[in-house]
């Protein structure tokens, strides 16, 4: 009973007096101010932790990042000091290779010199005799591979191809000499060698079943194209310009170079000659 009065007295003690009203009221509006605040406190709290986390990830990752570059910076270190001795003891070798040049004497300069002179009038020879049409041209042969007879070596090449090839398959296989070894007076690793078929039918097939060699360790660095000669591929490269002048392709096969007006099949390919006839096809579509 006590308090039932206490409680009327005060309400009416609180609508006797406006002031205690607003008071109150003033109070409320603050605590529901200070309850928003709260929550927005809270949640930046809770983003401050998250930030915090994504700080100590991006942390650890600098430091992943910095051992990285320390590793990649020694590395880089021990190429460059293994690049400066590699271009010293190349450096070393030209001296040397001088040395052993001018030691030789006047008199043996001489008989190399003749002898080289030999050698080109010969390879000169053998490429006019040559039937290029018929010709492919091998890069990187081993040279621990080559026999005194270089058809045998290129029949064990037909064996590893699983392609029937015989000496009389092939009319001659020579050697393509290095100006650079030959000047050096040096044998070198590998081997370019210029191979002619009797016909061009066993030409293709040797070209068709060259993939092969990749299967065979110690063949799969062996190059085989068609060959072609530097006068060809020099008209070959000046031919090139027909293509903005009209023409579809330009391309050489069995050491011919040809063009086409277009990739159909009606259109029959013209026979490159000269450069002059070159000029004369670029005038006619101007």
């Amino acid at each position: 009973m006590s308090a039932e009065r206490d409680a009327i007295l005060s309400e009416s003690f609180v609508n006797e007096n406006p002031k205690v009203t607003n008071y109150i009221i003033e109070i409320e509006k603050k605590l529901e101010k200070y309850e928003t605040l709260e929550t927005d406190y809270r949640e930046l709290d809770a983003k401050y932790l998250d930030v915090q986390e994504d700080m100590f990830g991006m942390n650890i990752k600098k430091f992943e990042y910095e051992a990285q570059i320390q590793c990649l910076t020694k590395e880089n270190e021990k190429l460059r000091l293994e690049n400066k001795k590699l271009t010293e003891e190349m450096e070393k070798f030209k001296r040397d290779m001088v040395a052993i040049y001018k030691t030789n004497g006047v008199r043996d300069k001489i008989a190399c010199e003749a002898e080289l002179s030999n050698n080109k009038n010969n390879a000169t020879t053998v490429e006019n005799d040559t039937n290029y049409a018929n010709s492919i041209l091998i890069k990187n042969f081993p040279q621990k591979l080559i026999h005194d007879d270089i058809k045998k070596s290129i029949e064990k090449l037909g064996k590893y191809m699983k392609l029937p090839l015989s000496d009389m398959d092939i009319s001659k296989a020579t050697r393509k000499e290095s100006k650079f070894y030959e000047r050096l007076n040096m044998q070198p690793d590998t081997l370019i060698l210029i191979v002619e078929f009797k016909d061009q039918e066993m030409k293709v097939n040797f070209l068709k079943h060259k993939e092969m060699l990749k299967t065979h360790k110690s063949c799969k660095e062996i190059e085989i194209t068609d060959f072609v000669s530097e006068d060809v591929y020099n008209l070959y490269q000046y031919a090139k310009v027909l293509k903005s002048h009209g023409y579809n392709s330009v391309y050489w096969r069995n050491n011919c170079v040809y063009v086409k007006k277009n990739r159909s099949t009606n259109c029959e390919p013209i026979l490159i000659e000269s450069q002059s006839q070159v000029d004369v096809l670029k005038s006619l579509n101007q």
